[in-house]
């Protein structure tokens, strides 16, 4: 029935603090060589030059790249890599990308909050531990772009409003109060289908709009939405004209609708999520049928309790964005505590399950084909180690043979029935490859494309150079 209880597991459960240590992977994982490489995209680039001029003019309302007014997104993002670049003394790649980093820290804290919470401490940190293993997670966790610190914030903002609802208390409320200004102050408009759909869902479903009409209630949101909204204001009134055409290049770019322009345009078909969350929730996407049956299975999305929030707001924003024309991956970057969540729940109620058992069983499957994947992976890590690298990247090499070593143990673990032993290992393998990737594979790969700008720009063979102007030295010589 869907109705029915998770059984209760047999057997030794996993400790706490062993899942909570092993959040220090992922975190090793954010942070190191943070500073390392080129540009990673284009959007690197325009951060930097922002973060630079405010360090430097002191101008931290307007946003400029070239000069220019590029108000496209609220800054944020901007003021902390300005910040730290007057700490650091310059603005270069780590400052940069460090707003992000942190927000990450963040996002991990209050996913293990909120699985606390749901769960005990044992959800609380496997959650954390499957939401930071995920491929998007980490690749954002180390991008100098706003879409860390947006998540951050609305991951925030929708585990207090849960915390308000169900220990109704009022003592939360300026924290949900300054999540909700943050987000705005990131990305602007986006947290309305981010956190407020789902919190308008959440009221209607649970007959609760009398609530929000409550004084102190409607004293906070007023000042979320003044804080929000006020460098919005400042912005229209020191530079009218630039702040309407970004308003209209940005409100309603994304719904296909060209009124003064385009920069990127990003339309995808509706379907387009159903298979994108396949590789940005990596290695975790193996689980999702897994996981997807043990919700519907243990009912944990029926009723009006904290887990079907955490399902339906899933699915809610899932919805929007796939309506939504304009699609980018980095749209599913606030979801991933989400599914953290509801993995490590599936996880936690089946890893000691009875043998035999329709959970183990499926399972069992799951974790032979997430083993199959990270072998995979070690391989590839090798040949990069072994020919691309040119055997100079030590890092590389310490990561394939950690994540050789582990996935060696798993497999043991997984061909002796025992299911948290792979799925353990499962996680030390996914280090291991992260510090390929991240250490070494990711940055060769930008100084590589930035070698690949520098050769397309030189001369091509057989022109010759350029004649030296009159007066010039000849060979080089004074």
């Amino acid at each position: 029935m869907a109705g029915s209880p998770t059984p209760a597991p047999a057997g030794p459960r996993v400790p706490p603090w062993l899942l909570l240590g092993l959040i220090g992977v992922p975190i090793l994982l954010v942070w190191v060589n943070l500073g390392g490489g080129a540009a990673k995209l284009p959007v690197e680039v325009r951060s930097r030059d922002i973060v630079r001029t405010m360090a430097r003019t002191g101008d931290w309302l307007v946003p400029r790249v070239d000069g220019k007014p590029f108000l496209s997104k609220p800054p944020l993002y901007h003021w902390i890599g300005a910040a730290a670049s007057r700490l650091r003394g310059e603005a270069d790649w780590w400052s940069v990308r460090a707003p992000s980093a942190l927000a990450a820290m963040a996002i991990l804290g209050v996913t293990l909050a909120w699985g606390t919470a749901l769960g005990g401490l044992a959800l609380g940190g496997l959650a954390a531990l499957l939401t930071g293993s995920m491929a998007l997670f980490l690749i954002l966790a180390r991008r100098g772009a706003p879409d860390m610190v947006f998540s951050a914030a609305c991951v925030a903002a929708l585990f207090f409003f849960e915390r308000l609802w169900q220990g109704r208390s009022r003592n939360l409320l300026p924290a949900f109060s300054l999540a909700l200004a943050l987000a705005a102050l990131a990305k602007g408009t986006a947290v309305l289908p981010v956190v407020g759909a789902p919190i308008a869902l959440a009221l209607t479903a649970r007959w609760g709009w009398r609530k929000v009409l409550r004084r102190d209630v409607l004293l906070w949101l007023a000042a979320a939405a003044a804080m929000g909204a006020s460098w919005y204001l400042l912005i229209f009134i020191r530079l009218p004209r630039e702040a309407m055409h970004w308003a209209l290049l940005e409100g309603l770019q994304p719904m296909a609708v060209e009124v003064v322009g385009h920069t990127g345009r990003h339309f995808r078909p509706p379907w387009y999520y159903l298979y994108r969350i396949w590789d940005a929730a990596l290695p975790v996407s193996v689980l999702l049928p897994f996981t997807a049956w043990h919700v519907w299975r243990a009912g944990r999305w029926r009723g009006t309790g904290e887990w079907p929030f955490v399902v339906w707001s899933f699915v809610l924003v899932v919805l929007l964005f796939s309506f939504l024309p304009a699609k980018q991956p980095h749209y599913l970057l606030p979801l991933l505590p989400l599914l953290g969540l509801m993995a490590g729940d599936a996880l936690l109620a089946h890893l000691h399950a009875p043998g035999g058992s329709a959970g183990e069983k499926f399972l069992t499957l799951s974790a032979g084909v997430l083993l199959a994947l990270l072998g995979g992976g070690v391989v590839l890590g090798a040949y990069y180690a072994a020919f691309v690298a040119g055997g100079g990247s030590r890092l590389a090499w310490a990561g394939v043979l950690a994540g050789g070593a582990a996935l060696a143990l798993a497999a043991r673990g997984w061909l002796g029935g025992r299911l948290p032993a792979a799925c353990l290992g499962a996680v030390a393998v996914v280090g291991g490859l992260g510090l390929v990737y991240f250490g070494s594979f990711e940055e060769w790969k930008s100084l590589d494309r930035q070698a690949d700008r520098a050769a397309a720009a030189a001369p091509a063979p057989g022109r010759g150079t350029p004649p030296a102007p009159p007066g010039a030295p000849v060979g080089g010589r004074p």
